[in-house]
């Protein structure tokens, strides 16, 4: 091959290297402005890179006021838990309840917290995370019921679950006055 062929072999890489960084910076710049649940949602695609950045952009980007109300209103600490990796959800269940989203804060219609929502369909490691940073399982639902009466209800229709058991277990000894 020719020197002026590697030139122009050259130059072709590095065209399509800065053209490559050019669609990855705006890709970049269109994901800033997403909001905390939609970076949590592209944290689990199985695209590699665009997961990677979109955690990259979760943990480095500043949050409104308007985005911690935002969440605050619809029981938004329950979203990291819904992240594949347990260690990342629990990574981003710290960075929410440090940025200012209320562990207790509930959701409408039925004014579940997120430890009401994990009760509901017995996700025992979601509660055992939530419990382990603070959530209170004393709130009371629309219904007036507590996560525990919940999941005693969940384990009343489903008898033979044994994640319905293991989550009145844990609702139960968290309960107590020296659970924890």
């Amino acid at each position: 091959m020719g020197s002026r062929a590697k030139r122009l072999m050259g130059w072709g890489v590095t065209v399509g290297a800065v053209a490559l960084s050019g669609l990855y910076g705006a890709v970049v710049y269109s994901i800033a402005d997403d909001s905390p649940t939609d970076l949590i949602a592209c944290m689990n695609v199985e695209t590699p890179w665009l997961s990677w950045t979109c955690k990259q952009v979760m943990y480095r980007a500043s949050w409104t006021p308007e985005n911690v109300a935002a969440l605050n209103a619809d029981a938004g600490v329950r979203y990291p838990l819904y992240l594949k990796d347990s260690a990342e959800a629990e990574k981003a269940l710290s960075l929410f309840v440090s940025r200012g989203v209320d562990l207790n804060a509930i959701s409408k219609p039925r004014g579940w917290t997120a430890l009401h929502l994990a009760a509901a369909v017995a996700e025992v490691e979601q509660a055992r995370l939530l419990l382990k940073h603070g959530a209170r399982t004393d709130v009371r639902d629309t219904k007036n019921l507590t996560p525990l009466e919940l999941a005693l209800g969940v384990q009343q229709k489903q008898p033979l679950d044994p994640k319905a058991a293991e989550m009145v277990r844990l609702l139960e000894s968290s309960s107590e006055p020296n659970g924890k």
